[in-house]
C-alpha cells in the first residue's frame, strides 16, 4: 500500500497549482490537469478499477469548479461554456460511475464527456485541440484494482 500512496503523493505534488499566488489563472495549466485526470480515469476504467476512477473524477470536479469561475480568457466565455457544456457531461459521467445509471452507460458518459471537451475547443476556436482516448499508460502507476 505504501508505494501507491507515494505514487499518488508524488503525482499530486507535481501538479500545477490551480491558482498561482497572484491569482492569475493560466488556462493551459487547468486544461493540463483536466487532461491528466481524464486520462487516468480512462486507464482506471479500462482496468476495471471504478474506485480509482471515482478518486480521479473527484479531483477533476475541483478543476471544473475552478474553470466555472473564469468569466473570460482571451475573450471566450470559459466559465459559461464549462457550465453549459462540460459540467452537465461531467455530472452525467459521475452519476454513471456511481452506479445511478448502471452498466455500459459509464463508457457512453465518458465518451460524451470527451465530446463536451472537444465542443468547447471548437466553440473557442481551438478545434485543433482534440481529446481522444489513449490506452497507453505513461504513468509510474498501476490502474488495476487492489485485491
Amino acid at each position: 500500500m505504501k508505494p501507491v500512496t507515494l505514487t499518488v503523493a508524488v503525482s499530486l505534488a507535481t501538479m500545477p497549482a490551480l491558482l498561482p499566488a497572484d491569482d492569475h489563472i493560466e488556462l493551459v495549466e487547468l486544461m493540463e490537469s483536466l487532461q491528466i485526470y481524464t486520462h487516468k480515469i480512462h486507464l482506471s476504467l479500462e482496468a476495471g478499477n471504478s474506485r480509482l476512477a471515482g478518486f480521479y473524477s473527484h479531483e477533476m470536479e475541483e478543476v471544473v469548479e475552478t474553470l466555472k469561475d473564469i468569466d473570460e480568457y482571451d475573450s471566450p466565455p470559459v466559465g459559461k461554456l464549462v457550465e453549459d457544456r462540460l459540467e452537465p457531461a461531467f455530472k452525467a459521467f459521475r452519476n454513471s460511475l456511481r452506479g445511478k445509471k448502471g452498466g455500459s452507460s459509464t463508457d457512453l458518459a465518458f465518451d460524451a464527456l470527451l465530446q463536451a471537451c472537444n465542443g468547447c475547443h471548437e466553440a473557442t476556436n481551438h478545434e485543433f485541440i482534440v481529446v481522444v482516448k489513449n490506452p497507453h499508460n505513461p504513468y509510474m502507476q498501476s490502474f488495476d484494482p487492489v485485491p
